[in-house]
């Protein structure tokens, strides 16, 4: 099965900033849990390099082209994406030549589709949004843009326009059949009353005049092609020219959900409008129908629109919110900007992935504190993660000589009475033994046994369902429950007593489990922290070589199987995972 990932286009006026950060992430972190999942995986993200804002940075800053300018700041964010082990498969640049290709390929077929025209704009402009503002927008604001609070300037220019008003119903009827188009859902409400209050004809170039870096129209070399339309149809160079189409999810934040979730499909339905119409034409709809889907009530001609728009259209696109620091909005001049770079410095890239989609639910906006940032690092990758695995491998090399230990046929036979057990057991009764034996207290050795195997099947379980609505912070939760867990075993079965008593069979089969615990939870964290990741993999005697893909041995076609490790096994010492952190130090 095929997945197609993209995080919007950076602009490249000026360095990474934590937003790009988090987005991108964010988008890496889907990837990885889909490859885990044998998917086959298309990972895009790149810069957006045209438009009037990157002409005038790179004037300010003396340089002889734009295309110099861009060259270098595209550098920046694939040198920082290299840092943060971010694993895309293409870096795409607005400036590349296929894309220049295909953008005027569709800028004249919607032309000729009817949906571009010709007409006089009059309105206010935000260079830094590279867009034009009602009046309604900005006029309680003295004029100025609501998201940059910058003087919005008053243009009146011969520009060509995209019908976006001939879509308005369309785009509705596409939110009804496909519900999750937007999440998170408080973002899909906003959209949906934006395109009832009615949708203006967009203005889709600008005089070649005032914006001379970018792509000319193809019949009209006296305009630009508008930035957001040229930085759109990126995701159509890169997704056709690997054969992944349409995208399966669209990452960006919610400054930028607008252009994806109504500009966006509605250039789409413009694009492919005859290729749409003729699939329906196929399926025995009437003229009528064809030509006004978006009135179709049936239930089962709209089952049949929606595979077809599917072909098509994106499927889901997810808007994330913004982070503050310490109560205040991001600012050069409050001096408060978080810099990606310098986090990665002071915590290394897992610490600053786990904490970014640990601390604050996915979607809603966050406040950044290096206060935060320590008690939580300490808790969760220090104590939990850090000190699971440290633990747990040197108690092997005490006990074990350093390996996994050899099982005896009928602890063999035990396991697989659990698997058996556990593949039977509903998740609602998995829950209610783990509320029994990790909250109530109440159980039998058996029981701790058992649910370590269950909670394994639950954790797993949850994680694709929370994938498909890309809750990142509920997945980043549910693994650590387990690994919480399996402390939680440590501390009840007690190997360090086991062994004391002299009950080595017991001691065998308790350490057995919680190294392949520790297996399953390398695999479970891969895509949240890959370099840690290899780490641990390391401590089990696995070579983790390639940090982009899933590691093969770590995907298995029973999910279960993660349990399983390989019977004595030679284990490696490590390095601690997480030294704990001190606040005044961080700082």
């Amino acid at each position: 099965m095929k997945f197609f990932v993209t995080t919007p286009i950076y602009y490249v006026n000026d360095v990474p900033h934590l937003g790009h950060a988090y987005t991108t992430i964010a988008s890496d972190i889907v990837a990885r849990f889909n490859r885990f999942l044998n998917k086959d995986v298309f990972f895009l993200t790149g810069t957006d390099e045209h438009g009037l804002k990157i002409q005038k940075a790179a004037l300010e800053k003396n340089y002889d082209s734009p295309k110099k300018f861009v060259d270098e700041l595209a550098l920046r964010f694939k040198n920082l994406w290299d840092k943060y082990y971010i694993s895309y498969d293409r870096f795409i640049r607005t400036t590349d030549e296929d894309h220049i290709n295909l953008v005027k390929s569709v800028f004249l077929k919607c032309y000729k589709n009817g949906d571009i025209y010709k007409g006089v704009y009059k309105g206010y402009y935000c260079v830094s949004c590279e867009e034009f503002k009602s009046e309604s927008e900005i006029k309680d604001n003295d004029y100025k843009c609501p998201i940059h609070n910058k003087p919005c300037e008053y243009l009146e220019e011969e520009t060509y326009f995209f019908a976006l008003s001939n879509y308005e119903k369309k785009l509705l009827k596409w939110y009804k059949l496909n519900p999750n188009f937007i999440l998170p859902s408080s973002r899909r409400n906003e959209i949906i009353n934006f395109v009832k209050q009615g949708l203006k004809d967009l203005s889709v170039s600008r005089p070649s005049s005032r914006v001379k870096w970018g792509i000319k129209v193809p019949f009209d070399k006296s305009q630009t092609i508008y930035v957001w339309f040229d930085a759109l149809f990126n995701y159509m160079t890169a997704g056709l020219k690997k054969g992944f189409w349409p995208p399966n999810l669209h990452m960006v934040g919610k400054d930028i959900l607008r252009f994806h979730a109504v500009y966006w499909p509605a250039f789409l339905m413009s694009l492919y409008k005859y290729d749409i119409e003729k699939k329906l034409k196929s399926f025995n709809f009437t003229e009528k129908e064809i030509k006004n889907w978006d009135e179709i009530q049936d239930k089962k001609k709209e089952k049949i629109l929606k595979e077809i728009l599917d072909v098509y259209l994106p499927q889901k696109v997810f808007g994330h919110g913004w982070w503050t620091v310490e109560g205040k909005k991001m600012s050069k001049t409050l001096k408060n900007v978080i810099d990606p770079e310098e986090l990665l410095e002071k915590f290394g890239p897992s610490s600053v992935r786990y904490f970014l989609f640990a601390h604050v639910p996915f979607g809603q906006d966050g406040d950044f504190s290096y206060k935060a940032f320590v008690e939580r690092y300490n808790a969760d990758l220090a104590n939990d993660l850090g000190n699971l695995f440290n633990r747990s491998i040197n108690m092997a090399f005490k006990y074990f000589e350093g390996k996994v230990p050899y099982l005896d046929e009928d602890q063999r036979n035990i396991l697989k009475n659990y698997l058996n057990k556990i593949k039977n057991m509903s998740l609602k009764e998995i829950e209610e033994l783990y509320k029994k034996v990790y909250e109530e207290k109440v159980f039998e050795n058996s029981d701790l046994d058992i649910l370590l195997l269950g909670l394994l099947k639950k954790t797993i379980y949850e994680v694709i369902d929370y994938l498909e609505y890309v809750n990142l912070t509920k997945i980043f939760e549910v693994i650590w429950k387990y690994i919480r867990y399996i402390n939680y075993y440590i501390d009840k079965t007690a190997p360090w007593r086991l062994k004391k008593e002299e009950n080595i069979d017991r001691l065998r089969f308790v350490m057995y489990n919680i190294l392949s615990s520790l297996f399953a939870i390398a695999a479970l964290t891969y895509p949240i922290m890959p370099d840690k990741s290899k780490e641990m993999f390391n401590m089990l005697g696995y070579e983790v070589k390639d940090l982009k893909n899933h590691p093969e041995f770590a995907k298995k076609q029973n999910l279960l199987d993660y349990f399983f490790l390989e019977e004595g096994k030679t284990l490696r010492k490590g390095n601690i995972l997480f030294p704990r952190l001190n606040l005044e130090e961080a700082k």
